[in-house]
């Protein structure tokens, strides 16, 4: 059964390694959020059928009592800067071992502009220094928690400030 599931997974929505953690996570945050997942890896996550935007989605495992910190991309390129440019909103999602969806935030495109320009700052001055890109720029809850909104949360799990500006999520 598992390997028919895989199949229709692969065949019919177009998930081409069903078993990847990254599908998984956005299957879940678009199931829950209502968006539509589009599975196309280094391009769009989703789409929001209500409004067209275009919807970039980054997840993480919860680490208890450490600091919640969002993988970016695998590899910051002119592409993925526009890709992330053209977003109208971004979620982010914190996942208790990468199975059960604690809390979604959400930060609108404006609100990520500074973001995105400290990440291409980074890519253009490691280029023009003839670096590697850098791999998996991370994003943390701290930076963004202020100009989020909570758009899900597991009645399982809780978010807390363990000081000013430093946030926390946690089983309850």
């Amino acid at each position: 059964m598992i390997s028919s599931a895989y199949q229709i997974l692969c065949e019919e929505v177009g998930a081409p390694n069903p078993s990847d953690n990254a599908f998984l996570r956005e299957a879940m945050v678009c199931a829950e959020t209502g968006l539509i997942w589009q599975g196309d890896r280094g391009g769009i996550d989703a789409i929001d059928p209500s409004t067209g935007d275009e919807v970039e989605i980054k997840s993480t495992k919860l680490v208890d009592g450490g600091a919640i910190k969002f993988p970016t991309s695998r590899g910051i390129s002119p592409t993925v800067i526009t890709r992330f440019r053209d977003a109208g909103y971004w979620l982010f999602a914190v996942f208790d071992n990468f199975s059960n969806l604690a809390i979604v935030y959400r930060v609108d495109a404006p609100d990520m502009a500074a973001h995105i320009d400290v990440l291409e700052g980074k890519m253009r001055a490691r280029t023009a220094a003839g670096e590697p890109l850098e791999n998996n720029p991370k994003i943390s809850l701290d930076a963004i928690r202020a100009v989020s909104t909570i758009v899900f949360q597991s009645p399982d799990f809780e978010e807390y400030e363990v000081a000013p500006g430093r946030w926390r999520v946690r089983r309850r």
